[in-house]
């Protein structure tokens, strides 16, 4: 970022502030020729044609306006009509006076239902300037008799793409009663009664209105007032500018868009919000659905993105909430409560204010949720956003109660804004928004990079990448974001961010899943390039465990043609990499978890919070109870013995591959089990290179260590020892049984004093299969476990084992044909489409081989265990 003086900020700041006047008076500037609600007298209106069903018994007026005796007889068959508080709906007589028909006992004749749609549906096109079509879908019947009366209140979208509202007033002589419709400073008046004009009361009226305008009915001072009641739908067309001066601001906009994109000041806004007229609520958001100005100021910046290509525009939703003292707190401990949210309408002072962008949809009418929750300051929109609080939403508050220092009030205000800006900005756009909303987009856009020809997704998939890594704080940052981000890096091929991303994330611990990601980012930058980046991805690991065995293995044979045919660039590498990784303490890690799946709950309007999905019942449930709980939680889970055949398998063909020396391998070799581990792993070590047609020195040197291992095993007693690793649980008696295990052949019995902790024992012994030693027996009251003696089955299973040894000792290994390649280009080592060879959870197709074979292996082995204890049986 250019570093500026106090006087350079003075005239940036100027400069910024014209252009930014600018947009927003040039939009402020926008007006369409259709209204938000208009009404007028029908003078060819036909007499009304209904029948209605009171009660069961049908009633069809002939003459209209009906007398007092006819209404009366229909308010006998109608209900008292609701109204919606909050997720309730609720009958008060305070609020809302009127009686209601529900549309089922309300029969409209044909002929007077096709008039109100071929004459009334074209006056609402041109009335609020739609160019779409509109659909009239009955609702109700209402009567207002005397002192009926509504209070302000807005309609809800009580359909899906419901736009406004209709009335069609019958003939009726009543006097009071005026509609007022009021939206931001403009109320209108629509007065229908005898007292504005007598002929009114044999005349058909109508007015239609916006559903999110705020409306209200008068109290009737005489008479009845019926009328009927639509909701109306819209379905959008393409849209045509209905004021010609939208089209003259799009060359001036689109310059200071322009002037915007190239303005690198830090004080520069990086988004510009300009709030809507009319409200929406989340489900009824979109493009298609804007009102009259809003649509043409959409239209506005539909164009100037089109003219000016490097430019996002989002329609979205903003939420300003406030917490605060309610105003004029006057109640006390004592005085009933159960009403108070009705007597409270103002906040006092306002302790805390917060404004996010909840939603934010695309030009193509698409939510995109992963780029919301984004922060809106008032340096960005077109007005103080404070000042959205001045239309008050029944359904926004909430009262909390603290102690005896009264209540605390929160309210939350829903405005539609359009937000834009250009792709310069994006980085810093990004960097405002939550770092896992960043993480998935980023993930996402980087997916569809290969899929489609859209020019814009390149630089802008870049620039949520550095916004990502900028958001990392060392030591920080979560290790499950890290490798979708590596992912996306190898899609995007930007160097640069490689290296930004491998010097500035540093987990606490390593991340699963960095497999697959890693070989995707060797793919696509070479070895060469990635040598850094490996020496810090596996820096993140303290330990030489199976997930870095795992990592490092698919590396090794990442791209091979053949097998042992590396180029020179990646036998350096990872020569160089092995040797700093494969010094670390060898450690057997437990298997990585699964994640909790997450899903989305709505809402009504539309909102969504994450919440983790429920575990199945029948699922083995982990619950400590108690001080020696016998259920191993799932993070410390018993790591099955294949997966540590696989493990030292792996480091064997690592050390085979790259050449180096294997001691270290074989003194840990002989602290595993024997016929669990030893024997299975040199079996596996051998078929890999049988399939692989390798002969090299290592093979001798693993088999006279098992040998030797089984030798001293059978002849000297057995090393309890090697079974501590399998006990992770931590109780005082679980850490008195591994002391025993590794303690003198000459400790033979262990006492268990309690008959609780006997169980737990029990479970233990047979959950890790110990099966070499002796379940605990009862003396008195103590139970004792004992080491078993090897006397008379020592011979046999020496023989035994040495048999198996021997059998893998004289399989035949046909010498590979292929040699070292010694081409210094590395092209021909990967993929030549730039796609790895890498498939889900393993490192490449040799890989896959080395599964399936050690797989071949294991079961070999297991039907080797088989016969061996049918045989000892």
């Amino acid at each position: 970022m250019v570093k500026y003086t106090a006087a350079q900020r003075r005239v940036r700041g100027e400069i910024v502030d014209k252009y930014k006047t600018g947009i927003f008076e040039g939009l402020k500037s926008v007006s369409s020729k259709g209204d938000f609600a208009f009404g007028d007298t029908l003078q060819d209106a036909p007499q009304p044609d209904i029948e209605l069903n009171l009660s069961g018994k049908p009633f069809k007026p002939e003459k209209w306006p009906l007398v007092a005796e006819e209404v009366q007889q229909i308010i006998a068959g109608c209900d008292v009509s609701p109204f919606g508080l909050k997720e309730k709906t609720v009958i008060d007589k305070k609020v809302r006076y009127t009686w209601q028909l529900e549309p089922e006992k309300v029969k409209i004749g044909e002929q007077y239902q096709q008039y109100i749609n071929a004459t009334l549906l074209p006056k609402m096109q041109q009335g609020f300037g739609l160019s779409g079509q509109l659909q009239a879908n009955f609702y109700k019947l209402l009567v207002y008799e005397k002192d009926g009366f509504f209070l302000p209140h807005r309609d809800s979208e009580k359909e899906n793409n419901m736009i406004s509202t209709l009335i069609v007033q019958l003939p009726s002589k009543y006097q009071g009663g005026e509609l007022i419709v009021n939206h931001m400073e403009t109320s209108k008046r629509f007065d229908f009664s005898i007292a504005a004009s007598p002929g009114n009361s044999t005349k058909t009226h109508f007015c239609a209105f916006f559903c999110d305008c705020e409306h209200e009915v008068l109290p009737v001072t005489a008479g009845y007032r019926i009328c009927l009641v639509y909701n109306i739908v819209y379905t959008p067309a393409n849209f045509e500018p209905t004021n010609p001066a939208t089209r003259k601001l799009v060359n001036q906009i689109a310059h200071l868009i322009e002037q915007w994109n190239l303005d690198d000041y830090d004080q520069t806004p990086c988004k510009m919000a300009f709030l809507l007229q009319h409200h929406y609520t989340p489900a009824g958001l979109s493009f298609g659905t804007l009102k009259s100005s809003d649509k043409e100021l959409a239209y506005l910046l539909k164009e100037v993105q089109r003219k000016v290509v490097f430019m996002s525009v989002y329609l979205g939703l903003v939420t300003l909430h406030q917490l605060g003292y309610p105003k004029g707190q006057t109640w006390y401990e004592d005085e009933d409560t159960t009403n108070i949210e009705g007597r409270i309408k103002k906040m006092s002072d306002v302790i805390k204010s917060d404004t996010k962008v909840d939603i934010l949809i695309d030009l193509d009418d698409r939510r995109d949720f992963t780029v919301s929750k984004m922060n809106i300051t008032d340096a960005e929109v077109n007005v103080e956003m404070k000042k959205i609080s001045g239309t008050e939403d029944p359904n926004s508050l909430k009262l909390k109660a603290t102690g005896n220092d009264g209540v605390l009030m929160d309210r939350w205000y829903h405005r539609a804004v359009l937000i834009f800006w250009p792709w310069s900005k994006d980085t810093r756009v990004y960097e405002g928004i939550p770092l896992q909303n960043c993480v998935e987009n980023f993930a996402k856009m980087a997916q569809a990079l290969n899929s489609t020809n859209e020019v814009s997704l390149r630089p802008r998939t870049a620039h949520m990448g550095y916004a990502i890594v900028h958001k990392y704080k060392k030591n920080t940052c979560s290790k499950d974001n890290i490798p979708p981000v590596l992912q996306g890096i190898a899609a995007l091929k930007d160097e640069d961010l490689l290296n930004l991303f491998a010097g500035k994330i540093e987990p606490t611990e390593a991340p699963w899943g960095m497999l697959q990601p890693t070989c995707a980012a060797v793919t696509a930058f070479r070895w060469g390039k990635m040598k850094k980046v490996l020496h810090n991805i596996f820096s993140w690991y303290a330990n030489l465990d199976t997930h870095c065995v795992e990592l490092l293995h698919a590396l090794v044979f990442l791209g091979d043609r053949t097998p042992f045919n590396p180029t020179k660039d990646k036998l350096n590498v990872l020569k160089d990499l092995a040797t700093n990784v494969l010094a670390k303490p060898l450690q057997i890690s437990p298997p990585a978890p699964t994640p909790k799946r997450k899903r989305r709950k709505y809402d009504e309007n539309g909102y969504y919070e994450e919440e983790e999905e429920e575990e199945d019942e029948n699922e083995e449930k982990f619950h400590p109870k108690s001080k020696y709980n016998p259920e191993t939680p799932k993070k410390n889970a018993v790591v099955l013995p294949e997966t540590e055949i696989l493990w030292i398998s792996r480091l064997l063909q690592i050390h085979t591959y790259l050449d180096l020396p294997i001691e270290k391998i074989l003194v840990k070799l002989s602290t595993l089990h024997l016929e669990k581990i030893q024997i299975p792993a040199l079996n596996s070590f051998q078929g890999f290179l049988s399939s692989n047609g390798k002969i090299c020195p290592q093979l001798e040197l693993v088999i006279e260590t098992v040998k030797k291992n089984a030798i001293e095993k059978y002849e000297k007693g057995e090393n309890f020892g090697i079974y501590i690793s399998e006990i992770l649980c931590t109780c005082n008696l679980c850490s008195d049984l591994k002391g025993f295990l590794i303690g003198s052949p000459k400790e033979r019995e262990f006492s268990v004093p309690l008959k609780k902790e006997q169980k737990h024992l029990n479970e233990t012994i047979e959950k890790l299969q110990l099966t070499d030693l002796k379940m605990p027996s009862k003396s008195e009251k103590k139970f004792t476990l004992s080491k078993a003696q090897r006397t008379k089955n020592s011979p046999g299973a020496l023989n035994e084992c040495l048999a198996q040894i021997t059998e893998i000792q004289n399989r035949p290994i046909v010498p590979s044909a292929t040699s070292v390649n010694n081409n210094e280009n590395e092209d021909d080592s990967l993929d030549p489409v730039g796609g790895s060879n890498v498939s889900s959870g393993s490192g490449s197709s040799a890989h896959n081989n080395i599964n399936n074979n050690n797989n071949n292996n294991n079961n070999n082995i297991n039907n080797n265990n088989i016969s061996n204890n049918n045989n000892n049986q």
